[in-house]
């Protein structure tokens, strides 16, 4: 909100290839923000009426959410810690050099760039392999359109069984992108595929230096779902006592890396598929 300053950094930013517009002050940004689309919003913390965290308040109801920097010259731990979980981008203290600024900025919108690319990806993963992308009108694929949105948006974990090329997996994915959780990954792991010796490495994650070969920390399959879904695929080729160690985890909604002391918890619904006849 301080002239000299504003225009200094208009000047300097527009100079390094950007376009700015400048705002007076707290209210006027907002006013900005309703009326126009705007990659990154640079703030003060500390305003009259209308401070700097208002803004950032209101720049997280706009859609698309540009990134946030707020600056300060009164910065404590905690304040940093209270802006960062509002969702600001990053935290600047004055006096700052221009260049640090740059950097933040160039990283803010970079950030922004691989946000809005991952959300395109996903709506156009939910366009591919939505509900509606289920094809057939028998009463056999009827049934199963109501079994999916009946269970969807549960956290019931759901085993899928059928023949080779009967579209279990096709099934799978949308479970996950028509659900609540469809913003959040979908992993699929085919069981049969994984070397027995690695597959509770590969599902779990190990320690570095945990067996031979493990040069370094590994985050598994559970790990990479986290907050998503896990397809199971052919997980009747898992070997038993693997099975029996999956059981644990499903009840528990906990697992163990290979070489680890500690448990994770984890927030994952988990879908199985199988092409043998389970009761068989």
């Amino acid at each position: 909100d301080e002239q000299s300053m504003r225009e200094f950094l208009s000047i300097f930013l527009e100079r390094s290839g950007y376009t700015v517009e400048l705002a007076e002050d707290g209210a006027e940004a907002i006013e900005f923000i309703n009326n126009d689309l705007y990659d990154l919003v640079v703030t003060d913390r500390s305003m009259p009426k209308v401070g700097g965290l208002q803004v950032l308040a209101h720049v997280k109801e706009a859609s698309p959410s540009p990134a946030v920097i707020l600056v300060t010259a009164y910065a404590s731990p905690a304040s940093a810690v209270g802006a960062m979980k509002a969702g600001a981008f990053d935290y600047i203290i004055k006096p700052f050099k221009r260049d640090a600024l740059k950097i933040v900025i160039q990283t803010a919108l970079a950030n922004q760039r691989l946000v809005r690319e991952n959300a395109l990806l996903r709506r156009e993963l939910a366009d591919k392999y939505g509900f509606g992308n289920l094809i057939g009108r028998s009463k056999a694929m009827r049934e199963i359109y109501g079994l999916v949105a009946k269970v969807r948006d549960t956290r019931t974990n759901v085993l899928i069984y059928g023949e080779s090329g009967t579209g279990k997996e096709l099934v799978a994915r949308s479970l996950h992108y028509s659900g609540v959780r469809k913003e959040r990954p979908f992993v699929a792991v085919t069981c049969g595929a994984l070397p027995e010796h690695l597959i509770e490495s590969e599902l779990f994650g190990h320690m570095k230096g945990s067996f031979s070969g493990a040069e370094k920390q590994h985050a598994g399959y559970f790990e990479r779902a986290e907050g998503g879904t896990l397809l199971l695929d052919e997980v009747g080729e898992m070997p038993l006592d693997l099975q029996v160690k999956l059981l644990r985890v499903l009840e528990s909604k906990r697992f163990r890396r290979v070489g680890a002391e500690t448990d994770l918890s984890m927030n994952v619904r988990i879908i199985a598929a199988t092409n043998r006849d389970p009761e068989e």
